[in-house]
């Protein structure tokens, strides 16, 4: 599903005009994310227009179009009437309304697909680590099947071998299914290892947008206003401005080193 917005303002954010284009893993940073995501969610009062898949999204449609993305908050939410995993995900699918003929299969193909074991199913909520904790809010994402995904600070939980695991179920959901993710962070360096494309805010604007390697190209513009660079980018960035090398972008520090070693012979 694609999302565009024209001219789209609310309380925090002016004039936002972005497209956010299907099957895409875009990272927001800057001022006011939580804002931007009320805003694609409209749970906050906005002007301007929205169009989805190119047609501008009416009143009428707008119910439809909000049971289309679903929000992953960065805590999580102890329910009151569940104790054990089970009885939570037939709560949320019950007030989401998901409806299919074996229930205890689907959600053990969701908690199989972010690398749980069907053991938790059984286990008290109390009684979960972090990282289990967060990794069962995807299942829940997975279970709802929404076509746009909002995750709030979704790696922050996380040490790095289970980051990869996250972005790897956020890479078969964009790549396999199509899917639309959209991830707060402030770490420019989580936003260059992982993301497709970036959104920068600032002083209740877009201060930049784009793929992430464009975006962070422009690193005197960025810095003016007190956005940090990735490690590699500003290395690269350092080199060509005192030694006069030009060194191409990398994600991966041991290419850089490498290409450095090519331009030096």
């Amino acid at each position: 599903m694609e999302i565009k917005l024209k001219n789209v303002s609310c309380e925090q954010l002016n004039q936002l005009n972005l497209t956010l284009e299907e099957g895409k893993l875009l990272a927001v940073t800057g001022d006011y994310k939580e804002a931007f995501f009320q805003v694609l969610m409209l749970t906050t009062k906005v002007t301007g227009t929205l169009l989805v898949d190119g047609t501008r999204l009416l009143l009428k449609k707008q119910s439809a179009y909000k049971n289309q993305i679903y929000l992953i908050p960065a805590d999580f939410l102890l329910p009151l009437n569940s104790s054990t995993v089970i009885e939570y995900l037939r709560l949320m699918m019950r007030e989401y309304q998901i409806i299919c003929q074996d229930e205890e299969k689907k959600m053990k193909d969701a908690i199989r697909l972010v690398g749980l074991k069907n053991e938790i199913l059984y286990e008290n909520l109390l009684s979960l680590s972090q990282t289990e904790k967060k990794f069962l809010q995807i299942a829940v994402a997975l279970i709802i099947n929404p076509k746009v995904f909002l995750f709030e600070n979704p790696l922050c939980y996380f040490d790095f071998k289970n980051k990869k695991k996250c972005i790897r179920i956020f890479t078969k959901l964009k790549e396999h299914y199509r899917k639309t993710i959209l991830f707060t962070t402030d770490s420019c360096e989580e936003i260059y290892q992982y993301a497709d494309e970036v959104i920068i805010l600032k002083d209740h604007l877009v201060l930049a947008s784009g793929e992430v390697e464009d975006v962070y190209s422009q690193g005197q513009f960025l810095q003016k206003y007190g956005i940090s660079l990735p490690k590699a980018i500003a290395f690269s960035d350092f080199v060509k401005a005192k030694k006069d090398i030009h060194l191409d972008y990398y994600k991966d520090i041991r290419d850089l080193i490498k290409d450095i070693y090519r331009k030096k012979k």
